[in-house]
């Protein structure tokens, strides 16, 4: 039986970076992949740019998996007949196609010494000899020191933590829908811009269209609670009907569920010697969807506190809890407050046609601010429009 230090299940980006970090510092480490890769990833595939710093500053970025990178947000707002734009002075968002991405993250922790097993499906864990865990897949076991669920939002490792623990915590779900159109078929969108679109459904957070190559990705993102017997894919179709061409027709078409995080007393994110990261954690932006941060960022922890384990500090794999609580939990739980009050009051989504409004998605999107500073800075200009005290600088596209 092989046996290992550290043992991730998932190669998506929060297991390749965990795997990368833990081999560079000289853990043996295997990432254990259900699915032969390169495999396809439904995703809008939409990168931002503070994700972009968190993987350089850990010297895990390949900008050759990148399709393009964009300095242009355009706010579309369907109902009321309006867009408008916001420029930046460099980019704040990369898109990606996910096998590609996934797999050249996964090459590099390969690179750094990490073992790929792909194929092979994760089936469970037990304690065994010594304080380590007994691995087992659909076609073999191992052992390893430490396990780190990084198998999304249906993660079974969470699900068997869950029943170790005798807690569960039913994770909310949002609905990722999304299908790809010829660049070449959408005259009305500039293709070298990001397009998000408010207030399209009441079922929909939002929607969008991602430049990738050739082709434009069009999705939406959905409260599953709120589809009332409605089909997604009907969604999808009326969206990329109504708001962006009648005639386009989608080539491809996937979906994925993701998180909807909501704050939960206690959450199980590690116990003994298994961790959980990314989506299979719960750590997914509730109003944005944005989850390859949260994976990213949580790797990052994960791998920190299995260092202080290895290297004998006290709390151990604990200090993982502690890092949540301080790094990822306020923005979580903010960004879940964002959702309730755009979701109870949609029409809110016009103070976007302020230019100073529309202006703080940069800053954030590129991690230069976050929503506390989001928060107040909206309700200051929102009231200074209100009052007079800041000039209707309104300048919509058409």
């Amino acid at each position: 039986m092989k046996t290992y230090d550290v043992a991730i299940v998932g190669a998506g980006p929060a297991g390749a970076v965990a795997g990368f970090l833990c081999a560079e510092s000289g853990l043996k480490t295997v990432i254990i992949e259900k699915k032969h890769l390169p495999r396809y990833k439904s995703c809008g595939g939409g990168v931002t740019a503070r994700t972009i710093e968190l993987l350089k500053r850990v010297n895990c970025f390949d900008p050759g998996c990148f399709d393009s990178f964009v300095e242009q947000l355009t706010v579309h707002l369907p109902g009321a007949g309006r867009a408008y734009r916001v420029r930046a002075d460099k980019p704040f968002m990369g898109f990606v196609r996910r096998a590609d991405f996934d797999m050249a993250l996964t090459r590099m922790a390969q690179d750094k010494g990490a073992r790929l097993r792909t194929g092979e499906a994760f089936q469970g864990f037990r304690a065994a000899n010594r304080g380590k865990l007994e691995i087992a897949t659909h076609s073999s076991v191992l052992e390893s020191r430490i396990l780190i669920g990084a198998d999304g939002y249906t993660s079974r490792v969470r699900k068997q933590l869950e029943r170790r623990c005798r807690t569960v915590s039913p994770v909310p779900a949002l609905l990722g829908i999304e299908g790809d159109l010829k660049a070449d078929a959408v005259h009305s969108l500039s293709s070298g811009h990001c397009h998000l679109f408010f207030n399209v459904s009441p079922a929909a957070s939002y929607g969008w269209v991602f430049p990738r190559g050739d082709r434009l990705n069009a999705g939406l993102l959905i409260h599953m609670g709120a589809l009332k017997g409605r089909h997604p894919n009907r969604l999808l179709d009326g969206f990329v009907e109504n708001a962006i061409n009648p005639t386009a027709l989608l080539e491809r078409r996937g979906g994925g569920m993701l998180p909807l995080f909501k704050r939960v007393k206690n959450p199980v994110l590690q116990r003994e010697n298994v961790l959980l990261t990314g989506d299979a954690a719960g750590f997914a932006d509730a109003w944005t969807g944005e989850g390859i941060y949260y994976a990213v960022k949580s790797a990052m922890l994960a791998h920190q506190s299995i260092r202080r384990s290895f290297g004998g500090a006290k709390g151990g794999l604990m200090e993982y809890s502690r890092l949540y609580r301080r790094e990822i939990l306020n923005e979580l739980t903010l960004s879940y407050l964002f959702f309730l009050f755009f979701r109870r009051l949609p029409r809110a989504y016009h103070l976007l046609a302020h230019e100073r409004i529309r202006r703080l998605f940069v800053p954030y999107i590129r991690g230069e601010s976050g929503y506390p500073k989001i928060l107040v800075k909206a309700l200051a200009y929102s009231l200074g429009y209100k009052f007079g005290m800041l000039a209707d600088n309104r300048d919509p596209m058409f």
